[in-house]
């Protein structure tokens, strides 16, 4: 087994093959809770530099990143080198460093601790993991394991293609809709349903469009709240800048704003 301290000494997170990540109490030795992943799959767990989080590493290749306050995995990287032996953070959490059974030393860029900006009906913020993708699994899973496409999907639901439920960002590689109530995004070239990323929350999904850059899903529900989703595509060139012009836009984004790209959403593709 391995062991990680809490930076404040107060708790230890334990972790090793065949056993769930436990948070136990240093003080009087009783179990906090345990992490909700695959315990056959874990090879190691640490704690975030700040406490709040912790990274599970897995034979599977990936890494689970969990809060503490319910055990729940919030977001994960792929790693394609091998079985992951062991993991560390750096000082400032940014950045996680894996060793794989080989040896072998990767860098990863630690995702952040929420995934979504939640404007409530007054305009006030809270920025959420994505608790659906934590229980769905595979709401941000990457292909079509579904099989679904979107014109056959339209039909189906008895819309024209240029229905206005229907959004796209501006360089055509991505599509939105919302036309049954749930927030899906398709690949514009091929048609084909990406992932789901909003299904059966406190109220329908009444509106969706991209920001004007394309960086960002920005849905609103029938109860008033918007959702905002922002991505990078760390394909692009120069993907760290990329985010860390991202990351200032975010700071900036107030409640009016994300409603105006929503007021102008409705356009047909190109």
């Amino acid at each position: 087994r391995r062991l990680s301290f809490a930076p404040n000494g107060k708790r230890i997170l334990t972790s090793g093959p065949g056993a769930k990540p436990a948070l136990w109490n240093c003080k009087d030795g009783k179990k906090v809770l345990t992490l909700k992943v695959d315990p056959e799959q874990v090879t190691s767990a640490r704690f975030s530099p700040n406490g709040f989080f912790a990274a599970v590493a897995t034979r599977s290749n990936r890494i689970h990143f969990c809060e503490l306050a319910t055990g729940l995995p919030i977001n994960f990287i792929r790693q394609n080198a091998g079985e992951i032996a062991d993991l560390a953070f750096s000082p400032d959490a940014a950045k996680l460093l894996t060793v794989n059974m080989d040896n072998i030393l990767r860098i990863h860029r630690v995702p952040l601790g929420w995934a979504i900006i939640v404007f409530g009906q007054d305009g006030a913020t809270t920025r959420s993991p994505d608790y659906f993708f934590t229980l769905t699994g595979s709401a941000r899973a990457s292909g079509n394991p579904s099989g679904l496409y979107l014109d056959r999907w339209l039909e189906k639901q008895g819309f024209p293609k240029a229905h206005v439920s229907v959004s796209h960002s501006t360089d055509e590689k991505w599509s939105l809709t919302h036309a049954d109530g749930a927030l899906r995004l398709w690949r514009s070239e091929t048609g084909s349903l990406h992932a789901i990323l909003a299904d059966k929350l406190r109220s329908p999904v009444t509106r969706s469009a991209f920001s004007p850059d394309g960086r960002m899903a920005i849905a609103q529900l029938t109860s008033g709240e918007i959702l905002v989703y922002p991505s990078v595509d760390w394909t692009s060139p120069k993907p760290e800048e990329r985010w860390a012009d991202l990351l200032q836009t975010l700071e900036t984004l107030d409640a009016d704003r994300a409603r105006s790209w929503l007021n102008g959403s409705f356009s047909e593709k190109p």
